[in-house]
């Protein structure tokens, strides 16, 4: 059962969406949303739309996928953060969360996987507010997050080889909002 019926419902539960996605919410199941901006080549679209449509673990789990496909091979220098990221799916505790946050903090924040980190990190527990205040994160940063990976993992790539890759995440994405991870 996915997370959201329809596009809709997803835009009235993520108010940052609306400014991150240029194509309108209907009322079209989520999936059927989510095929259309595919098939209208509006995949920035479509990688945030993915990642709001997916759960916290799920996002993250996705966000490193699709930044392994599109930055094949991942610089040595930039997998700390990817390796925290990825460890934080596997074991979603607050040490782990906490993990991906000192990883993101300690990466160059200009890469992909350092947001790939951000995302794990933005999952719960807190986060600063500025003098000495601690706040949940708004459940919108996680995908937010990915998203961003994302865009900065494909923005060095030839049109053609980011389309093609991209339609190939966000068709993983669609499968993982419906299946989950195992």
């Amino acid at each position: 059962e996915l997370r959201f019926a329809t596009a809709r419902a997803l835009f009235d539960s993520f108010t940052m969406a609306n400014s991150r996605i240029s194509v309108p919410p209907t009322d079209e199941p989520a999936l059927d949303f989510l095929r259309g901006l595919v098939s209208q080549d509006k995949l920035d679209d479509a990688v945030t739309f993915c990642a709001y449509l997916l759960g916290r673990r799920e996002c993250v789990w996705w966000g490193c996928r699709s930044v392994r496909r599109l930055l094949d091979p991942i610089p040595p220098a930039q997998m700390p953060a990817l390796d925290a990221a990825e460890a934080w799916v596997r074991d979603p505790s607050s040490e782990m969360r906490q993990a991906a946050q000192d990883a993101a903090t300690q990466a160059d924040q200009n890469t992909a996987t350092a947001w790939n980190a951000l995302s794990a990190a933005w999952s719960g527990g807190t986060m600063s507010a500025g003098r000495g205040l601690a706040i949940a994160p708004p459940p919108e940063l996680t995908p937010h997050a990915a998203a961003v990976a994302m865009t900065l993992a494909g923005a060095y790539l030839a049109p053609d080889q980011r389309k093609s890759i991209l339609k190939t995440c966000i068709d993983e994405g669609a499968r993982l909002a419906e299946t989950g991870l195992s």
